[in-house]
């Protein structure tokens, strides 16, 4: 159950229904597999298992916010959407495309400091909200979101801390590190 409600599936068909028991988003042919649940902005992806191709809705209302046309759609906060279409994946926000990232980029959502990590094969980039990549992690295997102008970043098997900047605040000497 989320704060909107829930979904309900019933012979093979998928919908959602509010906290009352009426359909916000009635049922069709969906998947939630591959999918992502978005509580922050009350936003789900759905996959429509003929076309194979994702759209989003909104749960306070059901009304659809994107077509089934994605491969992928990654919500990453602050009005910023990661989608694959076509064989390219593009950074959008509410005025529409951003930019243009390498194929099959994977993006973690961004903090309230407007930076989000890139993932790009083995290097990571911190960009902001334009898109911009700001710096590279030199020797970063893992990173966690931004936080209060800190990441954790592991780096040859412990985390350490990066400010903004890309620069060590706190050398990796740890097993692990939690921002609260």
């Amino acid at each position: 159950m989320t704060e909107w409600g829930t979904f309900v599936k019933d012979h093979g068909l998928l919908g959602f229904v509010n906290r009352k028991g009426e359909y916000i988003i009635p049922p069709g042919r969906y998947d939630l597999s591959g999918g992502m649940l978005y509580e922050e902005e009350g936003l789900v992806t759905l996959r429509d298992k003929e076309k194979g191709k994702m759209g989003a809705f909104r749960l306070e209302d059901g009304r659809q916010v994107m077509d089934f046309l994605y491969d992928r759609i990654t919500f990453l906060g602050k009005d910023r959407v990661l989608y694959e279409m076509g064989g390219k994946t593009v950074l959008s926000g509410e005025s529409g495309v951003i930019c243009e990232l390498p194929s099959g980029a994977v993006m973690q959502p961004y903090s309230e400091e407007g930076l989000a990590w890139l993932e790009e094969g083995k290097k990571i980039h911190a960009l902001d909200r334009e898109g911009k990549i700001l710096f590279t992690l030199l020797e970063g295997e893992a990173a966690r979101p931004f936080r209060h102008g800190l990441a954790p970043v592991k780096s040859h098997g412990l985390w350490g801390l990066v400010d903004i900047h890309g620069q060590w605040v706190k050398s990796p000497l740890y097993k692990d590190v939690q921002m609260m």
